[in-house]
Formats: structure tokens, sequence, C-alpha cells
């Protein structure tokens, strides 16, 4: 039978999946200069999604846990992240088409939690 309370439940657990990720899309790129570009950053998202996963798997082995690897996760945690890299990338055209906006440090990587400012 249909229960609504199960489907409501799926839809929770899949926009908690999507959102895992997008963080780290949108702000790993700004961190790590080597992570930009979508052929760059997708690999690993898909390897930080499958470590999760694989850890859900093994601690249920060990009845540590009762959670499961589940490919939905993987496939829902992956593009979460990929769309954290196009918010980045959106951010990044806007930042650079407003000169005042990007200190030079940004643009060329050289991020820090020193010098992590937007010019006024």
């Amino acid at each position: 039978m249909f229960n609504a309370a199960n489907v409501a439940l799926s839809w929770y657990q899949l926009t908690g999946n999507f959102m895992l990720l997008l963080p780290l899309g949108f702000i790993a790129p700004f961190l790590f200069p080597k992570w930009r570009g979508l052929l760059r950053i997708v690999p690993r998202i898909f390897l930080t999604t499958l470590t999760i996963e694989i850890i859900q798997g093994t601690s249920t082995l060990f009845y540590l846990s009762n959670r499961i690897f589940d490919m939905n996760d993987l496939a829902v945690n992956t593009a979460g992240g990929v769309v954290g890299y196009v918010i980045y990338l959106i951010t990044i055209f806007v930042m650079k088409k407003d000169k005042n906006f990007v200190p030079n440090h940004v643009e060329k990587g050289n991020l820090n939690e020193h010098n992590l400012y937007i010019k006024s």
C-alpha cells in the first residue's frame, strides 16, 4: 500500500544526500587550485562519496551502525558536488566581471584564512 510518510522520508533523504557534498564542490576549488576543472573535481567528489559509502557498508558488517552501501546515494552525492562546482563557476564569473570584487591572490589561487576578504 502507498504510504505518504515513506515518500516524504525518501524526499528528505534524497535532498540531504544531494546537499551533503554540494559545499565540497563549491569550496574546494577556492582552497585547492589543482581541483579546478570539471574533469579534475568530479573524480575527487566521486571518491569522497565512495569512501563515505564504503565506511557505511563496512560499519554495518561489524555491527557499528545500521547504514548500508547504496548506489543511489553515490550518484546523488556526486551530482550534488557537481552542482556545487557549477555554482562555483557562476560565482567566479560574476566576481571577475566586477574588478573591485576579486583581489589578485584569489585569481592566482593563493587563498588562505589571512587573505580571504572582499575589496571595498
